[in-house]
């Protein structure tokens, strides 16, 4: 089949397009307020999502696991509970001619991974150009929603979030990145 051939659902608000109508419909949802949706809530802890497949991945978090089968890598010690995340981690072990490269058209800028380039395409444009995320605390706004989501956790008390706690030490951080960095801290010594 003829690339040109290929139904492309194009969003009306931004230059997002896709040949999958499901992949659309969820990103539809990225453009519409939370008073616009149903949102998905967790019953175990306050986290809520507009889709019902972050709910399905949110929920991992509160099981062991013993409980949930682990994708392994066979080349390193990396596991996890998500698919996704695995298929991600493995490229990192492939030679950059085995996978195809995402090229900025601006810059040089290039990566393995689509969803990178996605995130670096919006340093790019100007403010009125994306849909900004608007903190509802204070005047905080940013281009990416994982930043917000970031950024809100510093108005949460702790007895409000999930902790990320360390099992070697006492250490504990409401921000997974900075749990990250302190738990390599622990392989870089043995």
């Amino acid at each position: 089949m003829d690339i040109s051939e290929v139904k492309l659902f194009k969003c009306e608000t931004c230059e997002y397009q896709t040949k999958h109508n499901g992949t659309f419909k969820r990103h539809l949802l990225s453009h519409k307020d939370i008073s616009e949706v149903q949102m998905h809530k967790c019953e175990i802890c306050e986290f809520q999502t507009k889709y019902q497949t972050s709910l399905t991945n949110h929920l991992l978090i509160h099981m062991n696991k013993s409980e949930v089968a682990l994708f392994k890598c066979e080349t390193c010690e990396f596991q996890t509970k998500h698919r996704e995340s695995f298929k991600g981690h493995m490229l990192c072990h492939k030679d950059i001619t085995e996978v195809q490269i995402y090229k900025c058209e601006t810059c040089k800028h290039q990566t393995k991974y689509k969803r990178n380039l996605t995130k670096h395409l919006l340093v790019h444009k100007g403010i009125s150009e994306v849909q900004m995320y608007k903190c509802e605390t204070c005047e905080f706004q940013t281009k990416r929603r994982g930043t917000l989501a970031t950024h809100s956790l510093t108005h949460r008390d702790i007895s409000e979030v999930q902790m990320f706690k360390c099992g070697t030490c006492e250490y504990q951080s409401k921000y997974k990145d900075n749990f990250k960095r302190h738990s390599r801290r622990h392989k870089d010594i043995s």
